[in-house]
């Protein structure tokens, strides 16, 4: 073999091992899945049935009423209920739950008739034994549980009618790997629902964000920017989170949040799309929500004017939103 041919086979060799090295994604260890696992089923079990934390944005009754009226239009309906009755006039068969936590999704799910049988999953032992144990406390049956990790799990092909996830996939490192799993494990037609955080990955909020948020936050009385109480200091601005922070306390968080909507757009059809905010209101009602008191119509109109500051700016694209729902279908 003459010398140049020589050196391209050598050149193409070490482009392929790089290939293949890059292509192999890490694992996580096994000790930061056990973290993740321990976090989870201590968080399943502080959040019950309550749609979240006291002090995370979504569990104030004025925030959710204005997410519930992005997704169905009104107020007083959540996005699965207006899900069932838009898409699904009679209940499929069989119905999974990636990243389950306590169980409450599937509940909603079989209270609602919006599927027969219904099976969880999620990486954490202790949200399963507290999901099995909720779904027996509520008498419900066709209810199923197992432990898999989202990032090795594999799904039995042609099996499930219906999909969903909610807010679990912004803790997937192994994006493509789950999307894949969930395209195979679908019957023809099949569907997929994605309540999602998509906002930037890591929580490293956009300069745009944050020069919003830290305008408007100046604006709010100071006994309404107190973090955890009355006594708590006096919020001054948002910066990005620190990321040693995030890793420490779940080292899944927000991992790969950014890529989400454009892997699901690749595999899916996607049928609706409801964007539902987040983009100011999740950074700047962090750890002070429960300020807002919901009994004071005060509180509550600046609430409305938050929340219409971001609808506004949403909708003229000034920013994105950071979390949306996502109805879609398997091709074909």
């Amino acid at each position: 073999m003459s010398t140049p041919a020589r050196f391209v086979r050598r050149a193409l060799g070490r482009l392929c091992r790089l290939v293949t090295r890059r292509r192999r994604t890490p694992q996580a260890p096994a000790s930061e899945t056990a973290h993740v696992s321990q976090f989870w089923a201590a968080r399943a079990a502080e959040i019950g049935d309550c749609p979240a934390l006291p002090g995370i944005w979504t569990w104030h009754p004025v925030v959710r009423a204005g997410m519930n009226r992005r997704i169905s239009g009104r107020g007083d309906m959540e996005w699965l209920a207006w899900v069932q009755a838009a898409f699904f006039p009679e209940p499929v068969g069989r119905a999974l739950s990636l990243g389950c936590g306590g169980g409450q999704l599937e509940r909603e799910a079989i209270s609602l008739g919006l599927c027969c049988t219904v099976e969880g999953v999620d990486v954490s032992e202790g949200a399963v034994a507290l999901a099995r144990q909720r779904a027996a406390d509520a008498g419900l049956t066709g209810i199923t549980y197992r432990v898999a990790d989202l990032n090795q799990v594999e799904l039995p092909a042609g099996t499930y009618d219906l999909v969903m996830v909610k807010q679990s996939l912004h803790h997937v490192s192994l994006l493509e790997h789950v999307l894949d799993q969930v395209l195979r494990s679908l019957r023809p037609r099949g569907w997929f629902l994605v309540n999602e955080f998509v906002g930037p990955s890591r929580f490293q909020w956009t300069e745009a964000q944050l020069s919003i948020i830290n305008q408007l936050l100046p604006l709010l009385p100071e006994r309404l920017r107190r973090v955890g109480g009355p006594q708590g200091p006096v919020r001054e601005r948002v910066d990005p989170a620190p990321i040693e922070q995030l890793l420490a306390q779940d080292p899944s968080e927000a991992v790969r949040s950014s890529e989400i909507l454009s892997l699901v757009e690749q595999r899916f059809e996607v049928l609706v799309r409801r964007d539902f905010g987040g983009t100011l209101l999740n950074p700047m009602l962090e750890g002070i929500a429960p300020n807002f008191s919901p009994e004071s119509a005060e509180d509550t109109a600046i609430l409305q004017l938050l929340i219409l500051t971001e609808d506004l700016l949403i909708e003229r694209k000034a920013i994105p939103s950071d979390f949306t729902l996502l109805v879609t279908r398997k091709p074909g």
